[in-house]
Parts: C-alpha cells; sequence; structure tokens
C-alpha cells in the first residue's frame, strides 16, 4: 500500500507542479495525501466494523483509498471512466504483488528456488502482457520494406539543415522583471515594453498572478533571439509554441531551428507566451487563441520599435517585407490568425501600424484548427507549409489540412503552399522541451513509443523542410522548391519513413472541381467524366480521422478486380488555359479501412493520355511512387487501451490522407510527339489490383 501511494504521489507531483521546486512539491503532496490516507483509512474501517464481518478492516480500508487515489489521478486526466476503473484496479493488483515479492524475497524461512521462482513467474508475466505480440501489435509495417525507391534525381545541393555561414549572436530581451528566469528577469539584455491585454481577458486568477508576478494588464514582451552577424537587413521569422503545463516551459525549445535559420540568414525569435498556458492551478485564459495570435502582432511592433532605435543589435537589420511566422500546436493556428488579424483586432488599436508587415510565409508544425469566435483563418497569397506525424497523440487528425484548404491565391501567383505528412512523427517532439510524451502525465505513460521515430530524425525533417521553405520563399531561391513537390527529390538528406506531400501554386489549374459540383458526370468547362467497374462511385467530403470534415470534396471510388475512370477534356477548358502547364497532377487518399476486407497490398492506378486522333499514352503512377499503404496507428502499449482511453478519441486507427503525383507532360510528349496538351482529349486511370479505395481530390495542370 504504501508503495502504490509513494507512486501515486510522484505522479500526481510531477502533473501538478506548482513550479517551485520538484522536492517541495512531493513533501507537500505527500503530507497531504498521507493525512488523507490516515483519516480515510480510519474511517472506512469503523463502517466496517458496523458490518460485524471478521476482515482486515485496516488494511481493506487503506485499500480502498488506495485505489480511489489512483482512480481519481487518472479521470481527472480525462482518460475515460472505463478505462480509470480498470488500469485502477490493474495499478493496486501489481503493487500488492510486488509488495508480496519483496517479503518472500526477505523471509528467511523460504528456500532459494521458491524466492528464484518468485522472481521469474512475474518476469514472465511481465513480458507477456508488455512485450507479447497479441498484446502488442505494431500496426505499422516496418518502413524499410514500405519505402519507396526514388524515382527522381534528388537534389545535388547541400542539405538545408546544414549549418550555414553566418556566426550567431545570441541575446533575450523582455521587461526585466520575470520571477522563474533569468534571462528575461535581471540578466536580460534588451528592456521590452509590457502590453494591457483586458481587452481579451476577463478573469486572471490570482494563482496565475501570484505565480507570474502581473496580471492581464502587463502582459511582458519576451523572446529568445538569434540574429545573424552580418550587416543585414535579414528576413524575421517568429516561432510560437504551443499549449503545454504553464509551470514547464516550452519558448527554449526551438534553439535548434533558432540557431540553424540565424546561420542561414534569418533573424529569429522564440516568443514567449507560457503565461497563457494550461496550469492545473489556474486554468487557461478563456480567449487564449485570440490572445496568441494579438502578442504575435505585438513582438512585431515591438521589434520594429528595436530595429529603429539605435544601440539596439535589431537596429536597421530587419526587412520587415520578407516576415515568417512558425507555430506548433496552438501556435500554428495562431499564427495563421495573426496573418488574417483583421477578421479579430480591426478595432484594436493598440495594432496599428501591423499592416506595414510583409508575412510572406507561414509553417505550421503539427496545428491545431478551429473556429473561433465562429470565425477561422484564411490565407490570401501567402506560402504555407504544414507538417505532421501519424504517432501524434494530442492533435491526433491532421487538422493542418483543413488550414491548407483555406490557402488560395490569385491566378499566376507563385507562391504555394505544401503539406508534409509522416508516419513515424508525434506530436512533442517538434519541441526539444517537451519530452517524448505527447498528452500529460498520467496518460502520456500509456502512450506507445515502439512506432515513433527517433527524436533526432524528426527534428532534422523539420529542420530540412522549415530552411528549405524559408529559403524558397524569403529569398527567392528556387534550388529547394522540388523538394514540395516530392519529398524524394530530398532523398539525399532525409531520415527513411514514410512521407505524404501535396503542392498547389497560383498556376494549378483543376480538370475536375469537386468542391463545388454536385454533378458526378458533367463539370464546369463542358469537362465530362465517365466511369466503369467500380462498385462506388459519389463526389463525397473528405473526413479526417475523427469522422470530421476536411474542408474538401473529392470523388470516391470503389472497385472489385478493376475499373477505369475517363476525363473527357473540352476545346473550352484547354481553350481557358491561362498558362501552358508542365504536368498533370493528382492528389489520391488511400481509402482501403473502409472495405469489408484487410488486405496488405496496394492499388494500381495507371493514366492513359488520349489525342483527338485516338492514339494513347499510358503510364503506371508506381512509376513515381505506389499508392501508400494506409499507416495504422497503436497510440497505447495495449491495443484495446485504444478503444477506452480518452473517451474514444484513438479509436480509429487510421486517417486517410492524400499524396500528389505529378506526370511530367514533356514526358508524355517524349513517348508520342502528337501528345501535347493542346491535342489530349480524355485522361484515362485504370485502377487494378482490387479490391480497392481510394478519393481523388485534386486533379488538373500545373505549370511551375
Amino acid at each position: 500500500i504504501a508503495l502504490s501511494n509513494i507512486v501515486t504521489i510522484t505522479i500526481i507531483t510531477i502533473a501538478n507542479p506548482t513550479g517551485i521546486n520538484f522536492i517541495l512539491d512531493f513533501v507537500i503532496y505527500l503530507l497531504l495525501v498521507y493525512i488523507g490516507f490516515i483519516i480515510s483509512t480510519l474511517c472506512l474501517a469503523f463502517l466496517l466494523s458496523l458490518l460485524y464481518i471478521p476482515l482486515p478492516r485496516l488494511f481493506i480500508g487503506s485499500l480502498i483509498f488506495t485505489w480511489a487515489l489512483a482512480y481519481y489521478v487518472l479521470s481527472t486526466g480525462n482518460l475515460g471512466t472505463l478505462f480509470s476503473v480498470i488500469t485502477a484496479f490493474s495499478f493496486i493488483l501489481f503493487t500488492l504483488i510486488i509488495g508480496t515479492i519483496i517479503i518472500i524475497l526477505f523471509n528467511k524461512k523460504l528456500s532459494l528456488k521458491v524466492k528464484i521462482l518468485v522472481i521469474i513467474l512475474p518476469i514472465m508475466a511481465w513480458y507477456f502482457l508488455w512485450q507479447s505480440p497479441y498484446l502488442h501489435k505494431s500496426k505499422i509495417p516496418a518502413f524499410t520494406e514500405v519505402y519507396p525507391e526514388a524515382t527522381v534525381t534528388p537534389i545535388f545541393e547541400e542539405s538545408p539543415a546544414a549549418e550555414g555561414d553566418f556566426s550567431v549572436i545570441r541575446f533575450t530581451y523582455g521587461n526585466g522583471k520575470d520571477k522563474h528566469r533569468k534571462e528575461y528577469g535581471k540578466n536580460v539584455d534588451l528592456i521590452s515594453n509590457t502590453v494591457d491585454a483586458s481587452e481579451y481577458i476577463d478573469k486572471w486568477p490570482w494563482l496565475r498572478r501570484l505565480f507570474w508576478g502581473f496580471d492581464e494588464k502587463e502582459l511582458p514582451l519576451n523572446g529568445r533571439v538569434w540574429i545573424p552577424d552580418g550587416p543585414g537587413p535579414f528576413p524575421l521569422v517568429l516561432i510560437t509554441h504551443g499549449n503545454h503545463k504553464m509551470e514547464d516551459f516550452s519558448d527554449a525549445g526551438y534553439s535548434y531551428l533558432g540557431e540553424l535559420l540565424a546561420s542561414r540568414g534569418f533573424i529569429t525569435i522564440s516568443l514567449d507566451q507560457n503565461f497563457l498556458n494550461y496550469s492545473n492551478w489556474s486554468g487557461i485564459p478563456k480567449k487564449d487563441m485570440e490572445l496568441r495570435a494579438w502578442l504575435i502582432l505585438q513582438h512585431l511592433l515591438q521589434v520594429e520599435e528595436f530595429s529603429n532605435t539605435p544601440g539596439t543589435p535589431f537596429y536597421k537589420k530587419v526587412d520587415f517585407e520578407k516576415v515568417a511566422l512558425i507555430g506548433h500546436s496552438r501556435g500554428g493556428l495562431a499564427s495563421t490568425m495573426a496573418v488574417d488579424y483583421k477578421k479579430w483586432f480591426a478595432q484594436d488599436p493598440s495594432l496599428e501600424g501591423v499592416d506595414r508587415f510583409k508575412i510572406q510565409a507561414v509553417v505550421a508544425l503539427a496545428p491545431t484548427d478551429k473556429s473561433v469566435d465562429d470565425k477561422v483563418p484564411y490565407l490570401w497569397d501567402t506560402n504555407y507549409l504544414v507538417i505532421h506525424g501519424a504517432q501524434d497523440a494530442d492533435v491526433n487528425s491532421f487538422r493542418g489540412e483543413r488550414q491548407y484548404e483555406r490557402v488560395r491565391f490569385p491566378s499566376g501567383s507563385r507562391k504555394f503552399k505544401a503539406s508534409l505528412y509522416l508516419a513515424e512523427a508525434n506530436h512533442s517532439y517538434f519541441n526539444t522541451d517537451w519530452g517524448k510524451w505527447d498528452i500529460s502525465i498520467p496518460g502520456g505513460l500509456f502512450l506507445n513509443h515502439r512506432d515513433t521515430m527517433d527524436f533526432n530524425q524528426q527534428r532534422e525533417i523539420t529542420k530540412i523542410y522549415v530552411s528549405a521553405f524559408l529559403e524558397t520563399t524569403l529569398l527567392d531561391s528556387t534550388r529547394y522548391e522540388k523538394l514540395f513537390r516530392n519529398y524524394q527529390y530530398g532523398l539525399e538528406w532525409l531520415p527513411k519513413t514514410l512521407y505524404f506531400n501535396r503542392f498547389e501554386n497560383g498556376m494549378f489549374e483543376p480538370i475536375n472541381k469537386f468542391y463545388s459540383n454536385k454533378d458526378k458526370r458533367v463539370f464546369d468547362k463542358d469537362v465530362i467524366v465517365d466511369a466503369k467497374g467500380f462498385r462506388i462511385w459519389e463526389i463525397e467530403a473528405a473526413k479526417d480521422r475523427r469522422g470530421n470534415s476536411k474542408n474538401k470534396y473529392g470523388v470516391v471510388l470503389q472497385w472489385n478486380k478493376e475499373g477505369t475512370y475517363t476525363i473527357s477534356i473540352s476545346d473550352k477548358y484547354i481553350n481557358s488555359l491561362k498558362y501552358d502547364p508542365d504536368s498533370l497532377i493528382l492528389s489520391i487518399a488511400n481509402m482501403a479501412r473502409d472495405l469489408d476486407e484487410e488486405i496488405d497490398s496496394y492499388p494500381k492506378v495507371e493514366v492513359e493520355f488520349r489525342n483527338k486522333s485516338g492514339q494513347s499514352v499510358r503510364v503506371s503512377l508506381d512509376e513515381y511512387m505506389p499508392i501508400p499503404v494506409q499507416i495504422k496507428v497503436q497510440y497505447t502499449k495495449i491495443p484495446w487501451f485504444d478503444k477506452i482511453m480518452k473517451k474514444g478519441k484513438y479509436e480509429e486507427e487510421e486517417e486517410p490522407v492524400f499524396h500528389m503525383y505529378e506526370v511530367n507532360l514533356d514526358t508524355i510528349k517524349s513517348l508520342y510527339d502528337n501528345m501535347s496538351y493542346e491535342n489530349i482529349s480524355e485522361i484515362i486511370l485504370h485502377f487494378s489490383n482490387g479490391p480497392g479505395k481510394i478519393m481523388i481530390g485534386d486533379i488538373g495542370y500545373i505549370t511551375y
């Protein structure tokens, strides 16, 4: 019993820090629990005595209290009632077994053979529970088996994650009064303003004020800065962290990006918004999303003030025509809100002048996405990159795909949006200070990490893509642009895993606009479609793991053996093209999870181009990349925990995710000279290797 309570108290201490000192926290919780233990045990023993049943009343009373404490800790972690009941019972049983083993081992009357047997049997049971393939079966095939061979020539440049030519100057700015971090307190390098956020905060609890030493009227503008050692001006990059335990600070966790980007010519600042994060003691501000976006804009104004002030490290070094925002988790949503700020802050006089800043690019790392005050952000002619991991146990649906669909470009714009979905990435590894647990203790203890990539690999991928993206969008370089069209261009640098990527710019001209079409046969500009051999042929909304719309429509095709999807391209469509296209692109999601039978193979798709004379050229998508198997995720250590933990949040193991395929039109023309895009009258998609089910989200011509 004592062992059980010590373990529970340790978990309580980790899960509910006061921010003062771990040992002091532990002692406080220890005293409180044991006061409760003594009182509860005596009361329960007294109640049991009234039943006149010959039982060890003190022992049973202590057992009930210990179980109730474990249940309380689990249930307050929002892990679900059934899960909490079962796990609390299992925990008590486990500690009783351990206690019994200890007693037996120290019993001098028992033989050595008995003691050895007592040790071996629990070890065997432990192995069965945690290692048995029957209870823990990896849902993902070995990635060395499904990782496709490169079908393009990789980019022969140095890795975007390589250290650049600039030396890096590091410093912090803040108001100099931080109670917990010297770098924002007495050791701060540059004094910044405070801002009054009372317009957006109704209540600032006294415990939050006690911890931080300020209220909503004096929010500090704290930032960690990495700046290239050079004359400038340099592009500006702001990084915003997400929600985490308030007492466990988050802003230093992006140093790996700050160091890299500054060495490659970007002023990079990691913003401190820890005082907006959740605390078990004081909750979270009601309008925390608005506040996160609002503070990003306030930091821009502060940096502008620094850049105009002689003697500061920013003086005349910032290029406000080239600004990028990077956001992780809630910071990802906040960054897009900051771009579309007029939806929320149009009447805020404190933000006068923010329209001077040209935010050219946004990077979202495992972002959340939801409506804020019944509004969602749209990005217009802004470069956008989203990176998400299938093993994400916090934001466990690909929410960034929704924002991806809300990025629009004027015709002819060379700005672009790109998405990257990683089979083995999780939520927390994007931040070096968040550890490996995507959800807080105690829930994080039950998460499965066997299918999660090494944290260094996840951060290497992040560095490669973020650095390449910012060089492409802020420095007008084209040497890494192909990486966003096809990840295989970066195979010389990228760790091995399964990647899904999409790309679109302002020169994409869709052939079939599924989102605006109710008729599955007739589309805009007299484009006609016919389909044969399919059990299902419907236009439907794309949905995420939890059945929520992704703000996208596509055509769903299901076949048993084979089927053909024929698009007749009209002269009206060809004549409407504003640019000479370079490629045909298709975005396809594997929906094999909906099939009646489980299959290990992947669909075969061939694309046939037929010209007006009836001649045709046929290529297989396998030449570019096979349609990948669906990623099946086991979130928890034991599979059936997925069904009962977090109220069914982890119940669905698969989410169909789009991947883009590009068929180069020059390649098609080289196979048959009379196959230029003007002469192509039909595009026929041949599906085989059934049964299969897919969704096509995009099909059209694109120019680069």
